[in-house]
């Protein structure tokens, strides 16, 4: 987890305004769906989850970090640790490492750190 805690410091030095703000949190995996989409963000589109052949955990941690996976056909699918944050209103997701994880089960680890470090 270390990795994951200087990794957090640097982007607390270089993107502050791509952090999780902790005040917003989502009820669940579809209410920050449909709030996301709501704001006028393309992430959640049926296009863009058919280009990029993803796939959303259906578990959110703290109320901010999920998981996708996404595959490009000709290699194994990996998962990847988002969050969403708020950018001058349009709320927007970032990635802690794209495609970071082999494993669903190693993704939904670092999800559940990352939720317990910024409770």
């Amino acid at each position: 987890m270390r990795e994951y805690v200087d990794n957090y410091e640097d982007r607390l030095q270089h993107y502050p305004y791509s952090l999780p703000d902790k005040a917003l949190k989502f009820d669940s995996v579809e209410d920050l769906r449909r709030k996301v989409t709501r704001s006028g963000s393309h992430f959640f589109s049926p296009g863009a989850m058919r280009f990029f052949s993803s796939r959303v955990s259906g578990e959110l941690f703290g109320g901010r970090f999920f998981v996708t996976s996404e595959s490009d056909g000709d290699n194994p699918r990996r998962y990847t640790v988002r969050y969403v944050y708020d950018y001058e209103g349009d709320l927007s997701t970032q990635d802690l490492g794209f495609q970071r994880f082999a494993t669903l089960s190693g993704a939904k680890a670092l999800a559940d750190r990352a939720a317990t470090i910024l409770q």
